[in-house]
This record gives C-alpha cells, sequence and structure tokens, in this order.
C-alpha cells in the first residue's frame, strides 16, 4: 500500500538502501494512487526519480492498459 510504501522508504535507509526510482501504481485513472513500484540500491543517489504513473485498468474489469500489458506479459502463459 502506498502509506506503507512511504514508511518503507525510512525504513530502508537505516539499513543504507535508497530508493533510486519510485512509480505510482492506479487501479483506474479517476482512483488514487494504491501501490509504489520502488528500486533501492546502497549508493545514495541525489534524489529518486519519479517515474510516470503506471494505471492498470482501462475501463471494466479485464480491459488492462498496454502499460500494464508489457509490464506483466512474461508472468502470463501464453494461449
Amino acid at each position: 500500500p502506498y502509506l506503507e510504501g512511504l514508511r518503507f522508504c525510512e525504513l530502508a535507509e537505516t539499513y543504507n538502501l535508497y530508493c533510486v526510482r519510485s512509480q505510482d501504481v492506479l487501479p483506474k485513472a479517476d482512483r488514487p494512487v494504491e501501490r509504489l513500484l520502488m528500486e533501492f540500491k546502497r549508493e545514495k543517489p541525489e534524489k529518486c526519480i519519479k517515474e510516470s504513473q503506471l494505471i492498470i485498468q482501462k475501463g471494466g474489469a479485464n480491459d488492462w492498459t498496454e502499460d500494464f500489458i508489457k509490464l506483466t506479459g512474461d508472468f502470463y502463459l501464453k494461449g
């Protein structure tokens, strides 16, 4: 979840892990951010790069966005 992700960034720094990239994940374009995708490294960057938002669904159920299909495509069996 989003708030826990922000807290995790703070906790990770106590273990010398630093967020280098972050992306907000929304279930639909008109909904609030629900998740964060984050990349951590041991070297502290000047700042954490904020990627564009990832929207999962365009409309109804199983109406996935192209970005979501591209991200998860390798995890699905080909029919």
